[in-house]
């Protein structure tokens, strides 16, 4: 991440070197990336890891390049919040990933292991969203009951289907 180089009063030099860690992995047509805690693509990987605590995101739009920008670190911040939420409460099924759209950077799409979608907005507090999710889960769906989706974009509504 950073590389500073001083002079010494002894006629040495002192580096200090503070690496870049990868905090998401990004699918991207098919290829694997490492990606930042600031949204800049670090590496790409052969295969995904199947033991992994980072977030996946999906990113099926374009052709990437190490060492660019995908997102910005305000998104990524809303999506650590979002992981770690989604991660503290058991019941909950897993992410599988989230989806980012280039159109719609405002939404969270995440697909879950029970084969439902929870759609989520910037616009409004993501921890409120958050809850109701929680509360509709845990009140209607985590007993079996087949959904497609549910859609939390509107402030105080919730829509599922």
């Amino acid at each position: 991440e950073t590389i500073t180089v001083e002079k010494d009063w002894r006629n040495s030099i002192n580096i200090n070197i503070v690496e870049r860690f990868s905090d998401f992995y990004l699918l991207n047509q098919g290829q694997i990336f490492t990606l930042d805690s600031y949204g800049n693509l670090i590496s790409i990987l052969e295969v995904l890891p199947t033991t992994t605590t980072l977030p996946i995101l999906n990113f099926d739009s374009r052709n990437l390049v190490i060492g660019e920008q995908v997102v910005d670190k305000d998104f990524l911040d809303n999506t650590k919040v979002l992981y770690d939420f989604w991660q503290n409460d058991e019941l909950a099924p897993e992410i599988l990933y989230i989806d980012i759209n280039d159109k719609y950077k405002k939404e969270f799409k995440v697909r879950t292991s029970k084969g439902f979608d929870v759609f989520l907005s910037r616009n409004y507090d993501l921890v409120d969203q958050l809850e109701s999710y929680k509360n509709l889960y845990n009140s209607k769906i985590k007993d079996g009951r087949a959904i497609s989706y549910i859609d939390l974009r509107v402030n105080g509504w919730i829509y599922y289907k």
